[in-house]
């Protein structure tokens, strides 16, 4: 006989399910999503693990901006969208965050005006000198002026409250004394990592390369000669891309979720049957049984991938315990040819398990049983 292996999808997702998988960080990753089109707003659930318990967490995408979960997750299996994109949707490991800065600069009388910060299409402006609405940043206690008074670094420090809004770890809650207007939040786009004399250190909050252009800008208040001036933040970084969808689906290995076919059968490569970074456990074949009897295998495995495939096989005398085969299987890419890897154990039921998965995007593989 000759059969391909195949991964089954399920509708009941659990941490031992046989999904397509990709191990992330020890104590847990939290991942990003974007998609390549500025119009596509619906949601997306992304299934995982932590610390063996299944996890999801749904979230609205913001087009090109970056929006990265909140759920730590060790294990991704997948994501799923409520609604067909328009462009293509992408979800990241954590990558690096870019990183800026702010330098302020006093006149004798302060800095007063608005400050402008965020992403192209994704800004917030802050109105220095007043207190009484959102988004307002003036001195703690000076419920009258129309600047921030005193020295840059004075100056600075009350830019840096205003920016961390809310942050309890400031000791400075919203109200008529505060140094910010009620209603103000922390900008959501960038942290004030540091401050440094008449510096702020600022830190994106997603680790990815933006899409987007920081988009920043100081209009000084009349009468007012204090200024601002900003190092735009670089070395932004994305992280391995996990997996990437163009249509709605339910669960990954179902139809529009993913890429991923429900069997490895392209003999002639002309079909992607394993998403890119992912790590299935294969559905197990059942080669004998107690009429039949065990039987001796060959593996046979094909691809057009250009990175690196692991595996190894697995096999069981009643498709529940299993055994780490005896003979390795050899890497597998394009260059590999075929590869046949013939067991020296006879079995009764057979599967393999992909370790490691180094190409990115989605590859054609053929991995079947003769015997």
């Amino acid at each position: 006989m000759n059969t391909a292996f195949s991964v089954t999808p399920v509708t009941n997702i659990s941490a031992t399910d046989n999904l397509p998988s990709h191990a992330l960080a020890n104590n847990g990753e939290l991942l990003v999503v974007r998609s390549s089109n500025s119009g596509d707003t619906m949601n997306i659930t992304i299934l995982g693990a932590l610390n063996g318990v299944t996890v999801s967490q749904t979230v609205a995408l913001q087009g090109q901006l970056e929006v990265q979960l909140t759920q730590l997750m060790d294990v991704f299996y997948g994501g799923y969208l409520a609604s067909s994109p328009a462009g293509t949707v992408t979800v990241l490991r954590a990558g690096t965050a870019a990183v800026g800065a702010m330098r302020v600069t006093s006149s004798t009388t302060g800095v007063s005006g608005t400050l402008v910060l965020g992403l192209t299409g994704h800004t917030i402006s802050y109105n220095l000198g007043a207190n009484s609405t959102a988004n307002d940043i003036q001195q703690q206690g000076d419920n009258t002026g129309t600047d921030i008074p005193g020295a840059s670094a004075t100056t600075a420090e009350y830019i840096r409250k205003g920016l961390r809004a809310g942050d309890t770890a400031e000791g400075d809650l919203t109200g008529v004394y505060s140094s910010f207007g009620p209603g103000t939040l922390p900008n959501p786009l960038l942290a004030v990592e540091d401050i440094q004399s008449n510096v702020l250190v600022l830190k994106d909050r997603v680790a990815c390369s933006r899409t987007l252009s920081y988009d920043w800008s100081f209009t000084a208040g009349a009468g007012v000669g204090g200024t601002i001036d900003m190092s735009t933040p670089t070395g932004g970084v994305d992280g391995a891309q996990l997996e990437s969808l163009t249509t709605a689906g339910t669960v990954p290995g179902t139809t529009g979720s993913t890429s991923i076919s429900t069997a490895f059968d392209t003999e002639n490569l002309s079909t992607n049957t394993l998403p890119g970074s992912s790590t299935p456990t294969t559905d197990a074949i059942q080669i004998g049984d107690v009429n039949t009897g065990s039987k001796k295998v060959t593996i046979r495995i094909i691809t057009g991938a250009a990175s690196n495939i692991t595996a190894k096989y697995q096999t069981s005398t009643d498709g529940v315990n299993w055994h780490d085969g005896a003979v390795a299987i050899p890497t597998i890419n394009a260059g590999a040819g075929v590869i046949y890897v013939e067991t020296t154990e006879r079995c009764e039921w057979l599967r393999v398990v992909i370790l490691t998965n180094l190409n990115s995007g989605d590859e054609a593989l053929d991995l079947r049983a003769i015997y």
